[in-house]
């Protein structure tokens, strides 16, 4: 809905004006203010709506209220000022007039003077005293009638000469009402752009100031006046240079470059600052800086972690993430993928370092849960007096030392998601019945509380262990082995896994590289050789850590063999390695006769195999990387053996 407020200078006219509205196409968005004004009332005049239209000397008169209400002045026609003219000469017999009023009257009138074979004089007013005077002067004989508007033909026929009032016809009324609605709407339009960007700015989380080209501020929102400790009255208008010396705006003004991230301290806060030019046609025309406090940036950095990755309650792997394509491997795969369509507790059962966690996050984000949370728990890094409060929460005053406001335990922070229950094997006797019962029930009680909370969660265990072994020796309980292992993935060690290992190699040799900005070396055929035999005691975690030294130590000639013996060979790998204790391993004896003796055994192994170093290993009975240390180690070459005598 707009505004309009019509000025009518006589009442006949408002007849007329109610009539424009009536017919007007917008005529039900407009609420219309029709009032009868004489110059002599427009002082006391109380003006609103978003558009005032008057004709005039009245129109003057309101001009120089400067009431910040746009004005739009009624024409005046050249057939309405004929009409006068011609009724002026007909009733009066008038040969010289005098056209008096304001400056859309006077347009014009010369010539409409001449065509009428009348003489016209005119004069042009902006005021209530102007216009008397002028009437004065054609009253002394500088005119034989008058015509013009209501105020100038009172005055004449107060004093008894010939007048004649120049009356706006429809479509005068017509055309000021079309303007005064475009006008309107486009001040409505140009209100409402202002409003959304005062809206946004002042709910905006950065300060924001904007300069013109003499780095005068024009504009700043609410949070900069906060961070600069000063009222808008006393910044708009003022030197940037004054009120904020620190930051880089004036550069910006003088040489047109942006200046992002800039940090000062300002007020006794650090800030940091982005400032850019404002251009118009490579000119500029002013700039714009946008400014938060370091704490504001430093708080908000810190709740959106907690609340996306606190504990672990986010799921950031997929199937995708299991690199592999070996019989064992995509078995496993196959499996929990169809396992995941299902909403029953799963079992993994894996060694060491066999990815149970990557398969439990695959798990869960293919399933109907993947909206929900994840959270991850180490049963066996929670200490026994600590796993119930961590678990299943507490209230305020549960024990010394308890949060005031209590704390939610990890199964209810896992509603309607997935729970992770890592080394399950660790728990105690006594919290395994906790634990059964919580399966049994799906519901929860918080330590120190009487009141159970029901809980939607599906739970993932694994343990490294096989837990129907610990249920024979009576340290896991059988009842909730079979609330766990309702549906169970047996993850393949590595060892089983031999194609899936140049694989695995390559891609983590490549990453650790990367990370290092490195150039990816390349593998030779003999060191791939010899990582593939290895027994990789901890699965796909020692391999992500040979991986990474091998990444570092290779050179640009790439990875060997000797390269891999430098960082395979080592008490650690040694003593985990499950076929580096056999017969032939015995670095630790330093007999001369058994160090012949077992040379010997190697060069007759060689040669009996034509020089075939992994048929040699098979023959002996050790892996190949045991046979790449010991032909090191006597300095045998696989194709001098075969010819030496």
């Amino acid at each position: 809905m707009i505004e309009l407020t019509f000025c009518v200078p006589y009442v006949s006219m408002m007849e007329l004006v109610h009539k424009v509205f009536q017919e007007h196409p917008l005529f039900e968005r407009i609420k219309k203010n029709i009032l009868q004004v004489e110059v002599h009332d427009v002082p006391s005049l109380k003006l609103k709506g978003d558009v005032i239209i008057a004709r005039g000397i009245a129109a003057e008169s309101i001009r120089s209220l400067n009431s910040g209400i746009p004005l739009i002045e009624l024409p005046i026609s050249g057939y309405d000022i004929v009409h006068a003219i011609h009724a002026c000469r007909e009733r009066f017999g008038a040969k010289k007039i005098a056209c008096i009023g304001s400056s859309f009257v006077m347009y014009g009138v010369s010539s409409i003077g001449k065509a009428m074979d009348v003489e016209l004089v005119a004069h042009q007013v902006s005021s209530e005293e102007e216009g008397a005077s002028f009437v004065r002067q054609a009253i002394a004989g500088d005119a034989d009638a008058v015509v013009g508007g209501l105020m100038v033909t009172k005055i004449a026929e107060a004093a008894h000469f010939p007048a004649v009032m120049i009356e706006s016809g429809y479509e005068s009324i017509r055309q000021a009402v079309d303007e005064a609605v475009r006008t309107a709407l486009i001040s409505r339009a140009e209100r409402a752009r202002v409003e959304r960007l005062r809206t946004i700015m002042d709910y905006s989380y950065e300060g924001i100031i904007a300069v013109d080209e003499q780095g005068k501020i024009t504009l700043f929102n609410k949070l900069a006046g906060e961070i600069l400790k000063s009222e808008k009255q006393n910044l708009i208008g003022s030197p940037i240079g004054e009120v904020l010396p620190e930051i880089g705006i004036t550069r910006v003004l003088e040489t047109g470059k942006e200046e992002l991230e800039g940090l000062y301290n300002v007020k006794d806060s650090m800030i940091s600052t982005n400032c850019v030019p404002l251009q118009i046609d490579s000119e500029i025309v002013g700039a714009v800086a946008t400014f938060q406090k370091i704490s504001r940036i430093q708080e908000v950095e810190e709740r959106i972690r907690q609340k996306l990755f606190k504990k672990g309650l986010t799921a950031k792997y997929h199937f995708k993430d299991i690199i592999g394509y070996g019989e064992a491997i995509s078995g496993a795969i196959e499996l929990a993928m169809k396992y995941s369509e299902a909403d029953s507790n799963i079992l993994l059962d894996g060694e060491t370092g066999t990815g149970k966690e990557l398969f439990a996050q695959s798990i869960h984000n293919a399933s109907k849960r993947r909206k929900g949370p994840f959270v991850a728990v180490n049963c066996a890094a929670i200490p026994e007096h600590l796993l119930e409060s961590e678990l299943f929460g507490y209230v305020e005053g549960a024990f010394t030392g308890a949060a005031r406001a209590g704390k939610a335990g990890l199964f209810e922070l896992a509603h309607r998601g997935t729970i992770f229950l890592d080394e399950v094997s660790e728990l105690s006797l006594p919290f395994q019945a906790r634990l059964l019962r919580v399966l049994q029930e799906k519901e929860i009680m918080r330590l120190g509380h009487d009141r159970v909370i029901p809980i939607d969660v599906r739970v993932i265990a694994a343990s490294n262990v096989p837990l129907k072994d610990l249920v024979r020796s009576d340290r896991f309980r059988r009842d909730l082995l079979y609330r766990l292992d309702v549906l169970r993935i047996t993850i393949p060690p590595l060892r089983e896994r031999k194609e899936d290992i140049p694989l695995l190699l390559r891609n983590y040799i490549e990453q650790n590289s990367m990370r290092m900005k490195k150039q990816v070396p390349d593998v030779s055929p003999e060191a791939m050789s010899v990582l593939s035999e290895h027994s990789w005691p901890g699965n796909v975690r020692e391999l992500i850590n040979i991986c990474e030294r091998l990444a570092i130590i290779a050179n640009d000639g790439g990875i060997d063999c000797e390269t891999v013996y430098k960082v395979l060979d080592t008490d650690e790998t040694q003593a985990c390695s499950d076929r580096e204790g056999d017969l032939f391993y015995i670095d630790t004896i330093n007999s001369e006769s058994f160090a012949k003796m077992e040379k010997g055994i190697l060069v007759a192994a060689l040669r009996q195999t034509m020089g075939n170093k992994k048929q040699a290993a098979d023959l002996l009975g050790i892996d190949n990387s045991t046979l790449w240390r010991k032909m090191r180690k006597y300095n045998l070459d696989a194709e001098e053996v075969l010819f030496r005598k």
